[in-house]
């Protein structure tokens, strides 16, 4: 199933290099239920990966302050190992008349993380949210 991830340089450097070291990041509590429904454990790092790539547009305002390059990544990852991973993510609105947007994500902790997974990459010229619907 293809899916959908925003990464940094750095991290797409490492995917490339088949190094799972430096990707991914651990959460700090086991449920995040104002910003999420995953459910993660202390001590383990995940990506989080968009079902629709159209998505990425609601990741890209925590970044845009960011001096580094982002690219927006295609993973084609095996269904079943999706799926006892779904849930939504809850992102602020991007206008004076949008609310709050959960969207169908994905996680996977590192460890489980396959980097060959990664079939196309693009860099984000813009680094700004989309409003397009």
């Amino acid at each position: 199933m293809l899916v959908y991830r925003y990464l940094s340089e750095e991290e797409l450097k490492s995917i490339l290099a088949n190094d799972k070291s430096n990707i991914g990041r651990e959460f700090f509590t086991t449920e995040c239920k104002q910003f999420n429904s995953h459910k993660y454990k202390k001590g383990v790092k995940y990506l989080h990966f968009f079902k629709n790539k159209k998505d990425i547009k609601h990741i890209k305002p925590m970044k845009a302050n960011s001096n580094k390059t982002y690219y927006i990544c295609e993973f084609d990852i095996p269904f079943l190992k999706l799926l006892p991973h779904i849930g939504y993510g809850v992102y602020a609105g991007h206008g004076y008349d949008e609310y709050n947007k959960s969207v169908c994500e994905f996680i996977i902790s590192v460890d489980k993380f396959d980097t060959k997974w990664l079939k196309n990459f693009e860099k984000d010229k813009e680094k700004t949210a989309s409003l397009e619907k």
